[in-house]
């Protein structure tokens, strides 16, 4: 194992044990330190991403603070992995739209801005017994720290990849489960398929499940987010059921379902781009002219 390879394991380990045990203001101040000095020389490649995407989607943010918020924002949340599950318990988590909580099913589409894994949590928290599909984090070690959250909480009950997806995904909603969906996962290829920031439409991934399994259950998805506020406090955004017309031609309404929920999620992005995890993972198309 290489020098840096060794440094950021050292890094991420010790991160966790401060903190989960140590004092929360020490705790908070060290995940900011690292996403400002330490993890940017690190990563010269996903601070090059950064700038980037920030010059290409928000020209009217100055680039070099931006940025280094961005890559503190996006440190803070793997830091904080550790212990989202004390938030609520912290009086640090606010909820917009929690009239919005009260369908059962529900299908909640997600992105991953601010603390993402607040999302499920605040499901439980209102009475939603939740599961959605669980893309296992670049290394066990992460993993293991997630598991455990998700044990103190009893937020999600993650449905492993495999076959049939779509049918299980379907019989959780129709039993009454709410069902949680991130439209920017990644798949093989690291890159999010949603939402598009100029690119094509994606024929695959979540955002073609969300539009299916609209149509097939009736289930209006709901779009779901999370702020980072000062403090570190956050305030999670549950968005009201979208109406979506039904044409009787299923192809072209699944179409419409995913461009309606893609255009949703990218405005979402777009607005909260510094908290945005994904930033630092791929270049978008640069604007043209």
């Amino acid at each position: 194992m290489s020098a840096r390879a060794l440094a950021i394991v050292a890094i991420e380990r010790g991160t966790v044990a401060l903190m989960r045990h140590g004092p929360p203001a020490l705790a908070h101040r060290w995940a900011g330190f690292l996403g400002r000095r330490l993890v940017p020389p690190l990563h010269p490649g996903q601070m090059a991403c950064i700038r980037h995407n920030i010059a290409a989607l928000r020209p009217d943010l100055p680039l070099e603070e931006s940025a280094a918020a961005a890559m503190e924002h996006i440190t803070r949340g793997f830091c904080e992995a550790a212990v989202f599950w004390r938030f609520w318990d912290e009086g640090r988590v606010e909820v917009a739209g929690a009239e919005n909580l009260g369908r059962n099913p529900s299908l909640f589409i997600g992105v991953h801005t601010g603390q993402w894994e607040l999302l499920p949590v605040t499901g439980a928290r209102f009475g939603h017994r939740g599961v959605g599909p669980h893309q296992k984090p670049p290394s066990s070690f992460r993993e293991r720290v997630l598991q455990e959250g998700y044990a103190r909480t009893r937020a999600v009950g993650p449905l492993p990849d495999g076959p049939h997806m779509g049918a299980r995904l379907a019989a959780a909603l129709r039993r009454g489960d709410t069902l949680l969906l991130h439209l920017d996962e990644t798949q093989t290829s690291g890159i999010p398929t949603s939402p598009r920031l100029g690119r094509a439409l994606s024929p695959t991934g979540n955002l073609l499940y969300a539009a299916r399994l609209w149509h097939m259950t009736g289930v209006p998805p709901q779009l779901v987010w999370v702020e980072r506020l000062p403090g570190p406090r956050f305030r999670v955004h549950i968005g009201p059921p979208m109406d979506l017309p039904r044409t009787g031609d299923r192809q072209a309404d699944i179409r419409a379902c995913m461009a309606a929920l893609d255009d949703a999620a990218d405005a979402v992005v777009r607005a909260n781009l510094l908290q945005w995890l994904f930033l630092s993972e791929f270049a978008v198309a640069a604007p043209a002219g």
